[in-house]
C-alpha cells in the first residue's frame, strides 16, 4: 500500500488505511516524542494526542506521499505544547 492509498483509505473512513499511517510511522515516532519528553509514559501521550490531531486534520494534507513529515511535524508540535503545559503547571 502506498500512503496515498492508506491516506485516501483514511479520509473514507476505512480502519486499514488508519492501521498503515500507524503501523508505518509508530516506531520512528515514538523516539521522537521520547527525545522530547524523556519520559516513556509521557512520550506515549504525546503520540496519542499526535495521531488523534493527524487523524482528525488528514483532510488537510495537500500532499499524501509526504505523510510522514506532517506527522514528524506534528508530534514535535504536540511535543512542544505538552513540554510548555508542564512548565507552566497546566493540564492540557
Amino acid at each position: 500500500m502506498t500512503w496515498k492509498d492508506a491516506v485516501g483509505l483514511a479520509l473514507e473512513g476505512r480502519e486499514e488505511g488508519y492501521n498503515f499511517l500507524y503501523q508505518q510511522t509508530y516506531q520512528k515516532s515514538y523516539y521522537v516524542a521520547l527525545k522530547y519528553m524523556k519520559q516513556e509514559e509521557e512520550a506515549a501521550d504525546v503520540l496519542q494526542d499526535a495521531y488523534i490531531k493527524a487523524f482528525q486534520n488528514l483532510d488537510q494534507l495537500q500532499e499524501p506521499d509526504k505523510f510522514p513529515g506532517w506527522f514528524s511535524r506534528i508530534v514535535a508540535t504536540v511535543s512542544y505544547t505538552h513540554l510548555r503545559a508542564h512548565e507552566t503547571g497546566r493540564n492540557l
